[in-house]
């Protein structure tokens, strides 16, 4: 008789272990839903980031102009640098909009550090004003020798 009570409860699961596996699956799914919640939030940031929309003009009666892609380029480059912005200028000579390639290309320079001690960066935009979407941004340290002027420099002596 004892036999076959100990063969029972050993054949159906208690109540207890079920909690705990009931238990750890919800955890495993919270956190796994977290995770992917997470990186949709980071893929998300990254398209908006990029995507020119503003969701209060009609494009259709007003382009997306150089105006538009300028100010852009100076939203992305302030908020590239921060506090440490002291200053920011576009290249208004080498500013366009390229008939090849259809995009507008914006350059600026800026100065970081602060009003004493500061750098000089240059800033290169690329901005398609068919899909209102940045498809280039690079910026260059002015005073850091390219490898070519270091190369060139180094073969002098």
């Amino acid at each position: 008789m004892a036999s076959e009570s100990l063969a029972q409860d050993l054949a159906t699961p208690s109540v207890w272990r079920i909690g705990k596996w009931a238990l750890i699956c919800v955890c495993v799914s919270a956190l796994a839903g977290a995770a992917a919640m997470y990186m949709a939030y980071q893929n998300y940031e990254a398209s908006v980031d990029k995507l020119l929309i503003d969701p209060h003009r009609d494009y259709s009666r007003v382009p997306f102009n150089m105006v538009d892609a300028t100010e852009y380029c100076r939203l992305k480059t302030a908020r590239r640098y921060g506090k440490n912005l002291v200053l920011s200028y576009i290249d208004e000579h080498s500013t366009r909009l390229d008939v090849k390639t259809g995009q507008y290309k914006i350059f600026m320079f800026v100065r970081t550090g602060n009003l004493t001690d500061y750098q000089e960066e240059a800033v290169h935009c690329f901005i398609d004003p068919e899909s209102r979407m940045l498809t280039h941004y690079r910026t260059i340290n002015l005073h850091k020798a390219s490898l070519m002027s270091r190369a060139a420099k180094f073969f002098e002596r």
